[in-house]
């Protein structure tokens, strides 16, 4: 692919105003994110490989590599994520014999048409599982979305649940079996929840997170023994409770103690014990992000998605559910302990 770098650079100056002060940097004060629109510009990184893309990564996986995010060179990894000393926007160009990639750092979905939110780091030091944790990329197609979701609805106690209900309990259900934790034992669902549609009178200009983390707890036995569409409902009747009353308290919450770290209430947000990783999914769905369809000089992207995890910060059973460029269909991104990944290579 032939381009003039230098006029690649320029064309991102060239970005609409309100997005352009937006690449500045983020801030904390007591331990709270906050992000100054100074209009103090991104990195912007050009780096050359001489080789083939194929020699650094996985071509069919596509596992991220934080050698091309840019981030590495900005902030080093570290034991404890400081998100103040990281720019919002992080752009770098890489050559390979065999083209071009760029990624950048994006923000919430909802505040914007470009930079997008995906999830805020834990701050603290998560165990990481004997044998190490690893990741693995796979594919789902519509076709078997739906399926899950009509073998769900078969033995359902509620009389809709969504595709990504009906997912999400089917890959609760396979990490839980193939982790093999004793029956008794809990495990925990954890999944982000939209507050927007669901306050009264949300201000249409807002910028910035109204999200929170629902969990669904049951015993391994029980998620294991019983259906589908029983772990579906489960995870559908978590979310429902999250109502206008229970978010406006979480706030005034929060207001009461001056914004102090806001993971540390009970269940409100993650268990109390969540350093019991092993014993906890995550999942984001991240599907309907138009990444695709975003254009920043280079012309649109041939894969976008997460690219990276830092293992020990990020908790293992954490799954990311993407766009791919063929309508329709999910690509999944799953961190787990490389035990659980080996067990799950014929299922996944």
């Amino acid at each position: 692919m032939d381009y003039d770098f230098h006029q690649l650079v320029k064309s991102e100056g060239r970005r609409e105003p309100e997005w352009v002060e937006w690449t500045s940097s983020q801030a904390g004060k007591d331990q709270v994110a906050r992000l100054y629109c100074n209009n103090a510009g991104a990195p912007f990184t050009h780096k050359r490989f001489n080789g083939v893309v194929s020699d650094l990564m996985d071509v069919e996986q596509f596992e991220p590599n934080e050698l091309i995010s840019g981030l590495s060179d900005v902030h080093p990894a570290a034991e404890v994520f400081d998100a103040s000393r990281v720019p919002t926007l992080i752009i770098q160009v890489t050559d390979f014999k065999c083209g071009t990639r760029k990624s950048s750092r994006v923000l919430d979905g909802g505040s914007c048409r470009f930079y997008k939110n995906i999830i805020e780091e834990p701050r603290v030091q998560l165990a990481v599982p004997e044998g190490g944790a690893g990741y693995r990329t796979f594919k789902m197609s519509r076709s078997r979305m739906n399926e899950l979701k009509a073998e769900a609805l078969r033995d359902s106690q509620v009389g809709t649940l969504s595709t990504v209900h009906c997912v999400s309990a089917h890959l609760w259900r396979l990490i839980t079996e193939k982790r093999g934790h004793a029956s008794h034992e809990t495990t925990r669902f954890l999944t982000l929840v939209n507050c927007r549609p669901r306050l009264k009178d949300f201000p249409a200009g807002y910028f910035g997170n109204c999200i929170a983390n629902t969990i669904s707890a049951v015993t391994v036995g029980e998620l294991l023994s019983n259906s589908l569409g029983h772990a579906a409902t489960i995870i559908h009747n978590t979310i429902k409770e999250l109502s206008e009353d229970v978010i406006r308290d979480s706030v005034d919450w929060l207001s009461l103690n001056k914004f102090q770290w806001i993971f540390i209430r009970d269940d409100l947000f993650r268990p109390a014990d969540f350093s019991s990783n092993l014993h906890t999914v995550i999942g984001t769905w991240l599907h309907r992000f138009s990444f695709y369809e975003l254009d920043f000089g280079g012309g649109r992207p041939s894969l976008a998605g997460r690219n990276g995890f830092r293992t020990g910060v990020h908790s293992t059973g954490m799954f990311f559910a993407l766009p791919t460029s063929t309508e329709g269909d999910v690509s999944i991104l799953l961190l787990a302990e490389k035990y659980v990944l080996d067990r799950l290579e014929d299922e996944l």
